[in-house]
């Protein structure tokens, strides 16, 4: 074994693996695209901050998010920039429980809207 090298350096054989891993993380670290939008019977926004979270006399939820929300199928203008959390759903304290953590932890947000609802109003919510 005279002149054999077992020992592995950026020229013999580390430089491909460290192109294809720089290719691989860019795929997975850019940045997400965030918005709402859907159609008629589905609305979503997807990946989107949290900017205002906040609970009203009548102990319903709102939320304010950094998408179009007026892209959204049953959500208009005069609705504001607002979604509804209504304090009757069966699992409000778990769904704005969650939105409070994803707000208070910087993380974003997938809002479900229901197309059943004459307002603009959350369905379900997921933390990507």
């Amino acid at each position: 074994m005279v002149g054999v090298s077992m020992k592995r350096g950026w020229v013999n054989g580390w430089k491909p693996w460290v192109g294809l891993a720089a290719v691989c993380l860019s795929l997975y670290c850019s940045p997400a695209l965030a918005d709402c939008g859907g159609s008629p019977g589905y609305g979503m926004c997807a990946n989107v901050r949290i900017t205002t979270l906040y609970i009203d006399i009548n102990a319903d939820g709102w939320l304010q998010v950094s998408g179009n929300v007026s892209a959204l199928p049953g959500c208009s203008p005069s609705d504001g920039v607002l979604i509804r959390v209504p304090s009757a759903a069966p699992n409000f304290k778990a769904v704005y429980a969650t939105l409070l953590a994803a707000h208070m932890a910087g993380r974003n947000v997938n809002v479900r809207i229901d197309p059943n609802a004459s307002t603009c109003t959350v369905a379900y919510v997921t933390v990507p």
